[in-house]
């Protein structure tokens, strides 16, 4: 089967959608196109796709809707919660045709109210690539900040009274986002705070990140969250908005933090190592769930005409399934 993958070429930098690409090509051949209409740049057209056996659109909302317009029999479109939270039914009814890949819980609820052909997953990483933290005999923080919501006075505010012994602010804005300033070398010295920025190597802010014990969520809405996810399989305590996707991964002072982004309280950080190892153990049981569909769902809702089978919308529907394990979507 020749297929085609679309998607922001920002991922390209980021390599968030490296992992379902890897799990594409195990089942087909996969040509990719980076689409740069986000920042101005060349966009892929549904003309140019129409050769291609099927097409997976990530993210490119635009594209879904032309190619759902020529041949929805070709599309499989894989939306992220924080792109098209704010779309109505109206824009949703020209996909009525077309199958969707929706990571986010709230998301599938809504698009299957609409009568939308919407199938749920629920990504985890795998835990074992991780190594976890388990000092937590001092206060090491870090926030990657993304977006001007969420930033050093935020952070400043949720920890109000908490002694920070080494926190890593690492200012990289998400394209279109602005720029922020860092704080002045008063309040570093005061906070002990470190300043990385993204057009620094890897190789330098990755150690300090590892070695963090409490992990900032760095936006109020995620697709699905990799960063996150990966702060929770290290077993730092996360701290987040409560708002999807976090929300639905994260319980409230059991398996991390959440606050209100609108109402800004000081948290309570003394079961901080408690609550990063049940991100952990989330994260572990999760990952049981994730190869369970990969192995059993996810080849029949990407691939449906290979298997010839049509896979439940949800893992609670599925005729097959493993004992003692959550059921993806689920709410804990």
């Amino acid at each position: 089967m020749n297929c085609a993958f679309v998607g922001h070429s920002h991922h390209k930098i980021t390599s968030s959608s490296k992992w379902f690409i890897e799990l594409l090509q195990k089942q087909a051949k996969i040509k990719i196109f980076w689409d740069d209409s986000w920042k101005g740049g060349k966009g892929t057209s549904a003309q140019e796709l129409l050769s291609y056996d099927r097409v997976f659109v990530w993210q490119v909302e635009y594209l879904a809707q032309q190619l759902a317009q020529v041949d929805p029999s070709k599309l499989v479109f894989i939306p992220m919660w924080d792109g098209v939270a704010n779309l109505d039914q109206k824009w949703w009814s020209g996909l009525g045709q077309t199958r969707i890949l929706s990571f986010a819980w709230i998301l599938h609820e809504r698009l299957r109210h609409w009568g939308m052909n919407s199938y749920h997953a629920q990504f985890f990483p795998d835990p074992s690539g991780f190594q976890v933290v388990e000092d937590f005999s001092t206060m090491r923080g870090y926030l990657w900040q993304r977006r001007l919501e969420i930033g050093w006075p935020q952070v400043a505010e949720l920890s109000k009274g908490l002694r920070w012994d080494a926190f890593n602010l690492h200012l990289g804005m998400d394209p279109g986002c602005g720029e922020i300033e860092a704080p002045g070398a008063s309040e570093c010295r005061r906070f002990n705070i470190n300043v990385t920025r993204f057009s620094r190597a890897r190789e330098e802010t990755l150690p300090r990140l590892n070695q963090a014990n409490v992990y900032f969520a760095p936006r109020s809405r995620e697709g699905i969250g990799m960063a996150f996810l990966e702060a929770m399989a290290r077993g730092q305590c996360v701290v987040s908005p409560d708002f999807p996707t976090m929300s639905e991964y994260i319980d409230h002072n059991i398996s991390g933090l959440l606050y209100d982004l609108n109402d800004l309280r000081p948290l309570s950080f003394q079961r901080a190592q408690s609550l990063g190892a049940a991100a952990r153990r989330r994260i572990e049981n999760g990952y049981c769930d994730w190869a369970y569909d990969v192995e059993h769902r996810l080849s029949e809702i990407l691939f449906p005409d290979l298997s010839g089978v049509t896979p439940p919308r949800t893992r609670q529907h599925a005729e097959l399934k493993r004992p003692g394990l959550r059921a993806v979507g689920q709410f804990d």
